[in-house]
């Protein structure tokens, strides 16, 4: 069923939305009455779900307000609601220059969107140009206004009873003595006095003389005062602590005592900058203070020396190029460090030397065969680790004494070759008590650390075998028995 809506009235109630207090008896709702009817128009009844929308277009665009009222009773196609009543209505809303209603009843949408326009009397509210009523200042009310104010008549202040209450200049004229109020930056070009306390919270700065009639009291943590020409010491009061750019010519001769400098110069405090020239001289440096870092090259010259080192001097002077021969050099004085690098060449080394290089030089690959070497001149050091192999070995070259302590352990003595001779005296005579042993009885288990001595191993048995890695060492080998 094609349903149609005739609106019947629309009438804007308000649109302050969130205002003061004085202002909420008038509420963000519009009246809005229809006529409900189907195709034919025929007026319906019953009750029906209905979605208001609000948009700044007749068609499309975004929704700028949406609400929603179910169960909206419509009699004899007549109905009335509140819009606002569920989402509340604001004056954003309204802030463009147009508002169309979209009505949709059960999920179908109603069409055209109707414009809302402005009842006679709202033209009036032209002159809040769509300001808040907090804007406005409040006659019988505490309130807070930002931004800037301008007044061109008369404001009527009154006496100021608190100290955060205003006060007019006229008050303040009177208050003070009529003297003038400073602004925050403010230069006398005349002759100005002030007959109260004046306080200053940021930097003051005299480009001349300061005449004062009383005391003149300066401080206050982080503030300061900065004169531009003269001042006379006698007006300062006080330790004295942070002047700075004192110049000599500026303090009077003896006007400072010993006792007030010393205490009122902080540990070091006195730089490079605070020094005149020439004030430092002899009777003012420490003992050893003047360390080589302080002395600037090549500003001494013969006079700051003492005798000795001037004998010296003169001493050396004598000494021409090339005057110190051999002679001249005491036995071992020339260390490597006095050897010019890669300055040696062969005419500098002895004949030895010299036939030793020739004769390496002659060297080919291969050429020292046993025959070269001197007895005794293969040594440990001369011979590749693990290099020397069984077949370097004369029969019979490791004997009792080359083998290292327990080095010839059960795997390394040959099966059935330990006979009765081999055994020492208390071996045997337990063999001999232990007749019944038979033949492979005695294992390694049954031996006893160190039983096997020189004598019970038959000679010519104990094979490469039986040797453990690395236990013939340099100690092992008889002398020559490596060709």
């Amino acid at each position: 069923m094609i349903k149609r809506l005739t609106l019947a009235a629309a009438l804007v109630a308000g649109f302050l939305g969130a205002v003061p207090a004085r202002a909420q008896s008038v509420p963000s709702l519009i009246s809005f009455q229809g006529r409900l009817t189907d195709n034919l128009n025929n007026p319906l009844g019953g009750s029906h779900t209905f979605i208001f929308n609000i948009y700044p277009v007749s068609t499309g665009g975004a929704a700028l307000w949406t609400e929603t009222q179910a169960g909206v009773a419509v009699s004899n196609g007549v109905l009335a609601v509140q819009l606002g009543a569920v989402t509340p209505l604001t004056p954003a809303v309204f802030s463009g220059a147009a508002a169309f209603l979209e009505v949709t009843v059960d999920g179908t949408p109603l069409s055209p969107r109707e414009r809302l326009i402005t009842v006679p009397y709202a033209f009036n509210s032209q002159q809040l140009q769509g300001r808040d009523f907090a804007a406005f200042v409040s006659t019988d009310a505490a309130q807070s206004i930002a931004g800037a104010k301008t007044f061109t008549g008369a404001v009527v202040v009154p006496t100021p009873a608190a100290a955060n209450q205003a006060a007019t200049k006229g008050y303040v004229d009177a208050f003070t003595g009529g003297a003038s109020l400073l602004p925050s930056t403010n230069t006398f070009s005349g002759q100005n006095t002030f007959v109260n306390l004046v306080s200053f919270s940021s930097d003051v700065v005299l480009t001349g003389a300061l005449s004062r009639t009383a005391d003149l009291n300066v401080g206050g943590a982080g503030y300061k005062v900065t004169f531009a020409s003269g001042v006379v010491a006698g007006w300062f009061y006080g330790n004295g602590a942070g002047i700075t750019g004192l110049k000599p010519a500026n303090i009077v001769s003896g006007s400072l005592g010993a006792g007030v400098i010393a205490s009122s110069i902080a540990v070091n405090a006195v730089g490079g900058e605070n020094i005149a020239a020439g004030a430092v001289e002899t009777g003012k440096l420490a003992a050893d203070s003047v360390t080589g870092v302080k002395i600037l090259n090549a500003t001494i010259d013969t006079a700051k020396l003492n005798a000795t080192i001037q004998a010296q001097l003169a001493l050396a002077g004598t000494v021409s190029a090339g005057a110190i021969d051999t002679g001249k050099l005491a036995a071992d004085s020339v260390t490597g460090a006095k050897i010019l690098n890669a300055t040696i060449d062969t005419a500098k080394l002895n004949a030895t030397i010299q036939a030793q290089l020739a004769l390496a030089g002659t060297v080919s690959a291969g050429a020292i065969d046993t025959a070269k070497l001197a007895v005794d001149a293969v040594t440990t050091a001369k011979i590749l680790d693990l290099n020397v192999t069984a077949a370097k070995l004369a029969a019979g070259a490791v004997d009792t004494g080359k083998l290292a302590a327990d080095s010839v352990t059960g795997t390394k003595i040959l099966n059935a070759t330990i006979d009765t001779a081999k055994l020492n005296a208390t071996i045997q005579a337990q063999l001999a008590l232990a007749g019944t042993v038979s033949a492979g009885a005695i294992d390694t288990a049954k031996l006893a650390v160190d039983a096997v001595t020189t004598a019970k191993i038959l000679d010519l048995n104990v094979t490469t075998g039986k040797l453990a890695a690395g236990a013939v060492d340099t100690g092992k080998l008889a002398a020559d028995s490596v060709t």
